[in-house]
């Protein structure tokens, strides 16, 4: 049954608890039938922007739902008795969300923006340790757009097209590839994947296993585990090991889950290229 006619149905019913049954059934259909739409949009090269603008959120965060390969949804829940204010989510703002380097690669989520969504300038990079650092003394290549989310405090003074200089922000991500251990958008995205395979019924159950392997390995990969932190090449195994199964097994991916594998994909490719670079 579709969700126009779980609807209906709901509307007709008079008993309450039943109504509120049907209608909790139908809400995650509704989200999955949109984001059926989005991709259409997608097919149609409409940019996130107008996408965004049409149903009522961020591009970015578009963008992101998308990528993790689940629904979209375009409702949350209020945590107090106040009505909730459109007004009170976090402001865009324009900040640095991927670079390139004098080697011509790309780093960070590169394709997040539409061609006439982003600017680019050039950033000369100067960190404070520069003696460890891959990337210090180059002129990078960066991408800014309007962001809403993962934005971090830090900011970096650019030169764009025009010779002005401007100070903007930088992405949570761009920030651990340049200054960190580059592994943010691999534990962003083995996160999605496991959003989308675990406990999804339409996914087999072998895979959701490694995936949730992999997602321990992460919790256990990280500082907090303290004396009980693993190295984090087993971290890393335990992604390829993601990867191998899902190429092992393609069928038993479902549609969404099998767009979060491929963007893991993506990504791991991106991270052993960083690792190369910042020997």
């Amino acid at each position: 049954m579709n969700a126009a006619s779980m609807i209906q149905m709901a509307c007709a019913s008079t008993d309450p608890i039943k109504r509120a049954q049907i209608l909790a059934e139908a809400q995650p259909q509704l989200a999955w039938a949109l984001r059926s739409a989005v991709e259409e949009c997608q097919d149609a090269n409409l940019p996130w922007t107008q996408i965004g603008d049409r149903i009522g959120l961020p591009r970015e965060t578009v963008y992101r739902q998308i990528n993790s390969g689940g629904p979209v949804v375009t409702v949350r829940a209020s945590q107090g008795k106040v009505a909730p204010n459109p007004a009170s989510r976090a402001a865009a703002v324009d900040a640095i969300y991927a670079f390139q380097p004098e080697d011509d690669r790309w780093f960070g989520s590169r394709d997040a923006f539409s061609t006439g969504e982003f600017v680019t300038a050039m950033l000369p990079f100067q960190p404070a340790n520069p003696e460890t650092n891959r990337f210090a003394g180059q002129v990078l290549r960066v991408r800014i757009g309007r962001c809403d989310q993962d934005v971090s405090f830090t900011s970096a003074q650019v030169r764009l097209a025009d010779g002005t200089e401007r100070r903007v922000r930088v992405t949570n991500e761009v920030v651990n590839l340049l200054l960190g251990d580059g592994q943010t958008p691999l534990r962003q995205a083995l996160t999605q994947v496991v959003h989308a395979a675990v406990g999804n019924p339409a996914v087999d159950g072998a895979f959701q296993q490694v995936a949730y392997r992999a997602a321990l390995a992460q919790v256990e990969s990280v500082p907090a585990a303290g004396k009980n932190r693993i190295p984090v090449a087993e971290f890393v195994a335990a992604v390829e090991a993601v990867l191998d199964e899902a190429r092992n097994f393609p069928d038993g991916l479902d549609a969404h889950s099998a767009e979060a594998v491929w963007r893991l994909e993506q990504v791991v490719a991106d991270y052993e290229m960083w690792r190369k670079a910042t020997r």
